[in-house]
């Protein structure tokens, strides 16, 4: 089928069309123009176009002034036809809005805010809402008002905008500390704060964390001398020297210890030593050092033994031995080693022996916990003829004698007799345990006494007066 159309009737078509917004190439997309469809006579129809040039607006495409030619669908930006263009070079592209800096809205306590884009063109408005974070600046203290700082942060068409806004922190009862590191010879601290207040201590400014005072004290560190250390001693090792180098902060120190000394006792089953200790303290810690003199074991573990005959009896006294806790006196008896007794004193008197019989008798002494059982000290001793008038020893101190007498073998109990008016008269009798007597407040004299012995149940007085002793007192 052929249509025919005026010229007038085409451009009142066309013109009503590009009124509706549609363009040549809209008209070409939709099959208007180009399709087995229409068919345009060419007689008395002006087959070109005239667009005028439309400016684009932010959100609708424009175009260009140009022609349009009805018969052969080609594009011309000139009337004559002669500079040919596609139907794409025709268009201006809608220009977007143009979006400047935003304007920002916050809320009364700073925790939300927006973003408010209006073009610059067309006026429309676009709101982004933003995220809103804070952050402490500046904290309060007692001395000092703080500051916190909000950001928000929108984004919006592919961009990431953002605001800030101040807000001033009142004084408070706080007082702020920095932390300090600690060094080798000073203690460091962590950064708290102190309410002056209630005396508390917290680890934030919001005082949320409470701790100690002992929490916000770091120890010093202490000099890490490591391999340097070294230590000058005397020859006799009565004092030392310390000197260092700190590996840590690099501080050379020297300095002067204090020496102690601990002996241990040489014994002849084992060495001794004296350990000399040297210590000195730097910056609250201890270095010491060590020096040790070895003690050579004792050579002289045998006492020395000397004895005095006596009345059935023989006396034993001997040297003491270095070290020596106890003393044994013991007798070779029927092929053996007995002992007789021990204790802490350096005589014996051997009871009980027969005149004139040979007894073989030794001294050994109890070392470090060991009875040291060399007998080659043993001597051989006989006891005297059992008489009952023992020998007297005396000591006078004033107005007072104390007499003393070694023990009689056998006695059963010993008499103090005294010389007075040509006659022996018995003053005291005692067990046979008790070997001493006192006399208090004697007057001013010479006095004659004597001691003897009951044996065999009878009191022999036949010779008390060869074995009297005199005393005087002035």
């Amino acid at each position: 089928m052929t249509h025919n159309f005026t010229k007038r009737t085409l451009a009142s078509v066309l013109a009503v069309l590009c009124a509706a917004g549609s363009t040549p190439a809209s008209l070409l997309t939709n099959g208007f123009i180009g399709s087995a469809a229409l068919t345009v006579s060419a007689e008395g129809v002006d087959p070109l176009t005239h667009f005028d040039a439309v400016e684009p607006t932010c959100t609708k495409d424009g175009n260009i002034e140009y022609w349009w030619d009805l018969l052969t669908l080609k594009f011309y930006t000139d009337a004559d036809c002669e500079n040919e263009i596609t139907i794409y070079d025709t268009i201006i592209p809608a220009t977007g809005h143009s979006y400047g800096e935003p304007e920002w809205t916050w809320s009364e306590d700073n925790s939300a805010a927006s973003a408010v884009f209006t073009c610059s063109a067309c006026g429309e408005t676009e709101t982004a809402e933003a995220a809103v974070t804070s952050e402490k600046k500046v904290y309060p203290t007692h001395e000092n008002e703080g500051l916190i700082v909000y950001t928000a942060t929108a984004e919006f068409d592919g961009k990431t905008y953002t605001d800030t806004k101040e807000e001033v922190l009142p004084t408070n009862t706080l007082e702020h500390f920095d932390a300090i590191e600690p060094t080798c010879t000073k203690d460091g601290q962590p950064e708290f704060w102190w309410d002056l207040q209630t005396l508390k201590f917290y680890l934030d400014p919001d005082c949320t964390q409470e701790v100690t005072i002992f929490d916000v004290t770091y120890p010093k560190y202490g000099h890490d001398f490591g391999d340097t250390a070294e230590w000058n001693w005397s020859d006799d090792f009565s004092s030392a020297t310390f000197t260092g180098t700190c590996a840590r902060c690099g501080e050379t120190v020297t300095e002067k210890a204090s020496v102690t000394a601990e002996t241990t006792e040489p014994t002849c089953t084992s060495e001794g030593q004296t350990v000399y200790t040297a210590a000195c303290t730097i910056a609250g810690k201890t270095y010491t050092d060590t020096r040790t003199v070895v003690l050579e074991k004792l050579t002289n573990t045998l006492p020395v033994i000397t004895t005095k005959k006596g009345s059935g009896s023989v006396k034993l006294s001997w040297t003491a031995v270095k070290g020596a806790e106890k003393y044994a006196v013991v007798a070779y008896v029927n092929g053996s080693w007995k002992k007789l007794a021990e204790g802490n004193t350096d005589t014996y008197t051997v009871t009980g022996l027969t005149a004139g019989k040979t007894y073989k008798v030794a001294v050994i002494a109890k070392v470090d916990g060991k009875w040291i059982t060399d007998v080659s000290n043993a001597v051989e001793v006989t006891a005297g003829e059992v008489s009952p008038y023992p020998e007297v020893s005396t000591e006078i101190n004033d107005k007072e004698v104390r007499i003393s007498w070694e023990p009689v073998s056998g006695a059963e109990a010993y008499a103090i007799a005294y010389y007075r008016s040509g006659k022996w008269r018995v003053l005291k009798q005692l067990p046979p345990s008790v070997t001493y007597y006192v006399f208090k407040n004697i007057p001013t004299g010479t006095y004659k006494i004597a001691v003897a012995a009951k044996l065999n149940g009878k009191w022999d007085t036949t010779g008390i007066t060869n074995k009297a002793i005199t005393i005087i007192i002035k």
